[in-house]
């Protein structure tokens, strides 16, 4: 016969097994967790790694998981920025062949990022997220909307870029692309 006492004691074995723990650097509630660094960046603007890396703080300090020590840390390099055009109008050009030109009136800006996890000053990397992507959209009218909205959008893709490399780092399931529109 199964007493209640033994089913308590099941369920509060399963409940204590269960869940998700950081899987590098040792991170998560009370653990040791990780401290977050840019690399030096291949994106133009210093303003991406800003970007990526304070959101990465945020995500392991919501988690716990953030460190103050310089290691182990998480590395995160911007690789590079690409655009698309996500809606294209024909304006009247009258030197244009055929009197028309295409003209944006979206675009998707895509941020591509790689992290890695040091656990000493020029060792190896214990763990690589590979290239990461994050896209986010904005509209255009104007050239100067143009602008401003290229680099609002750039800088969100690269806040969610550094919250998903953090969560990778934490073992997390996330998405490594996000694919352009």
């Amino acid at each position: 016969m199964f007493h209640v006492k033994h089913v308590g004691a099941a369920i509060l074995l399963t409940q204590a097994a269960c869940g998700y723990e950081a899987v590098h650097g040792g991170g998560g509630r009370g653990g040791p967790g990780l401290s977050v660094a840019a690399a030096p960046g291949r994106a133009p603007g210093q303003e991406l790694n800003v970007a990526a890396v304070t959101s990465a703080r945020e995500e392991l300090a919501g988690e716990g998981a953030l460190r103050t020590a310089a290691y182990p840390r998480l590395v995160i390099r911007i690789v590079r920025l690409d655009e698309a055009a996500t809606g294209i109008a024909a304006v009247d050009a009258p030197a244009a062949p055929g009197g028309r030109l295409p003209l944006a009136r979206g675009s998707a800006v895509g941020v591509v990022a790689r992290g890695w996890v040091e656990t000493r000053p020029g060792g190896p990397p214990l763990w690589d997220s590979g290239d990461v992507r994050r896209v986010e959209s904005y509209g255009a009218g104007t050239l100067l909307g143009d602008a401003v909205g290229f680099r609002e959008a750039s800088r969100a893709a690269a806040r969610e870029l550094g919250r998903a490399l953090a969560r990778r780092a934490l073992g997390q399931p996330t998405p490594r692309d996000e694919a352009m529109p």
